[in-house]
């Protein structure tokens, strides 16, 4: 994972305790809050690393105590691959907060989120293979050395898929493999594309997250990685 929830609901304490033990001690605070994020995450974040989920609260209704009210605000929802996981999320924290709280038995849920879009295939914030192993020194340039076309092929296609946050280090370390064993000139060119591609389209998310030129950028990169593994499933290892 690049990264998740928890680390930042939790770099200074436990804040879903801290929500319970607010709500345990005056049933009908407003203060069982967990912000995720502050000015100062915004602004280092540029277009990278930064939770779409800013903020949480827990309450029990003032005339009712047996219902928990759980909403959660986002700066932005994919709904086709994130909603789900975000639902699930949401019933967690719900379930841990009335392992404390043995009179609720309704839970109500709500969600606001700034925008809602659907990105099809989307990775959840999970890095890529190619990524991965570009992490362990000597894997990418044993791999081209070896001409283990099936996995590379694999992390080509596997990296053809939209990513929340665009990362060029293991396709660039692939392409650099490939020029320095003088491997496969059409793949090469193809995959240094693709670098080239991927760093533009930082920029263009960068000037803005929705526009029709980042998809249909996107949409590029993607056909151009399964063009490459295809030519490499073409050829036996």
């Amino acid at each position: 994972m690049h990264f998740n929830h928890g680390e930042y609901i939790n770099r200074f304490g436990d804040g879903i305790q801290r929500a319970i033990e607010e709500l345990k001690n005056k049933a009908t605070s407003n203060r069982a809050v967990v912000s995720l994020v502050d000015n100062r995450d915004i602004e280092a974040s540029e277009d990278g690393k930064l939770p779409s989920l800013l903020l949480i609260q827990a309450g029990l209704d003032a005339d009712n105590q047996n219902t928990l009210y759980l909403t959660a605000y986002y700066r932005a929802l994919e709904v086709g691959t994130f909603l789900p996981v975000n639902c699930a999320e949401m019933r967690i924290i719900a379930e841990r907060i009335i392992s404390h709280m043995p009179t609720v038995h309704t839970r109500v849920f709500t969600i606001y989120a700034f925008r809602a879009h659907l990105v099809p295939d989307i990775r959840p914030l999970e890095k890529s293979q190619i990524d991965i192993a570009n992490g362990t020194s000597g894997v990418i340039d044993t791999a081209v050395s070896a001409c283990d076309h099936t996995r590379i092929a694999e992390w080509l296609e596997d990296k053809a898929r939209p990513e929340t946050i665009v990362e060029t280090s293991g396709l660039a370390s692939l392409c650099t493999a490939m020029r320095d064993a003088n491997w496969r000139v059409d793949v090469a060119e193809i995959v240094e594309r693709s670098v080239t591609s991927l760093t533009e389209l930082q920029n263009y998310r960068r000037a803005g997250s929705h526009a029709r030129s980042i998809s249909e950028r996107q949409d590029d990169i993607s056909q151009s990685l399964v063009t490459a593994a295809s030519l490499l499933r073409k050829q036996p290892s």
